[in-house]
This record gives C-alpha cells, sequence and structure tokens, in this order.
C-alpha cells in the first residue's frame, strides 16, 4: 500500500463527490426538464466513483492491483471529465450576469440569477444588491446638485 497513490485517491474520490453533489443539486433544483449535458455529467460523476471502488481498493491491496487496468480507468476518468468540463462550459456559454437573458432562462437550472450573483459576489451580499439591468443608466436622485470645487 504506498500512501500517497492513497492520499490521492482519496482526493480523487473527494472532488469526485463535490461534482456529484453539485449535479444532483441541479437535478434537484430544475423546475422545467434538465438539458442532456447535465445527465452527461451526472454520469461521468457515477462512473468515476464505480470504477474509484476498484482503484482505491487497488490502492489498499496489491492483489487488486493491474496496473493496465488502473491506467485505462485512470484515462477514461480523465477524458470523461474533460469532455464533460468543455461541454458544460460551452452549453453555459460566456455570460455576464448583468445579461439578463443568460440568467432569467430556466435552460440549466431555476433561479439563475440568485446563483449567478452567489457566486459572484458571496451569500452575505446577494440579497443586499439590486440586480441592475446592463442599459440602465445611473443617474443621480432629484434636487441634488453637483457640487464644484
Amino acid at each position: 500500500m504506498q500512501i500517497g497513490q492513497l492520499a490521492l485517491r482519496g482526493l480523487q474520490f473527494l472532488m469526485t463527490l463535490f461534482i456529484l453533489a453539485l449535479t444532483g443539486n441541479i437535478i434537484h433544483d430544475a423546475f422545467a426538464g434538465n438539458p442532456s449535458i447535465i445527465n452527461y455529467v451526472m454520469f461521468v460523476a457515477v462512473f468515476a466513483m464505480l470504477s474509484l471502488i476498484y482503484l482505491i481498493a487497488a490502492a489498499v491491496m496489491d492483489a487488486f492491483a493491474i496496473p493496465i487496468a488502473m491506467l485505462a480507468l485512470d484515462a477514461l476518468n480523465t477524458l470523461l471529465f474533460l469532455i464533460g468540463g468543455i461541454a458544460l462550459a460551452a452549453y453555459l456559454g460566456v455570460h455576464s450576469c448583468g445579461r439578463r437573458v443568460w440568467y432569467s432562462s430556466p435552460e440549466v437550472a431555476s433561479e439563475g440569477h440568485i446563483k449567478c450573483h452567489v457566486l459572484l459576489m458571496g451569500e452575505n451580499r446577494v440579497m443586499s444588491s439590486p440586480i441592475r439591468s446592463p442599459t440602465a443608466r445611473i443617474t443621480r436622485p432629484r434636487g441634488v446638485v453637483k457640487s464644484r470645487q
């Protein structure tokens, strides 16, 4: 048993668990169904968890270790996660939280405007920060005169 390999497998398990939990949360919060890319990311996370059962067992007991199988599973997991990440990023597209079109569409998950601002500003400032249209102009309140210096 190699401690370094077991530590990396544990980290891989933890990251896969995070992806599985976040994707499950997106599926749970969706109200209009899920796009196929979300289902693909969930498949990749479940496949990685199942393959990690063998990979962790092979790291603990050398009797299970078949180097070519371990290499093939690692390569397949890497490729599937890479494809899923690229496909999800391409599906979401480049966005700005100021663009109402991006966060008001229910294609990926509901309440996109709240999630977008949570990602950018943190939860403490979400409710205190009003969502402003990108075409809105900043004006001074009536009666306020700009002082000259």
